[in-house]
């Protein structure tokens, strides 16, 4: 994950999204991340990293 957000940034991407399950162990890792819940109104499980 760490080379997927390091290309993204080198591209220019302003950001990426991913979407977690309720109750899955993979939201921490993500959360450690930097990846951070979406606003209400997205589908449920969006998170996102911004720089």
């Amino acid at each position: 994950m760490l080379d997927v957000i390091q290309i993204a940034r080198q591209r220019g991407y302003p950001g990426l999204s991913l979407s977690v399950e309720a109750g899955n162990g993979a939201r921490e890792l993500y959360c450690s991340l930097g990846f951070v819940v979406a606003d209400p109104g997205t589908l449920p499980g969006t998170m996102i990293l911004t720089w």
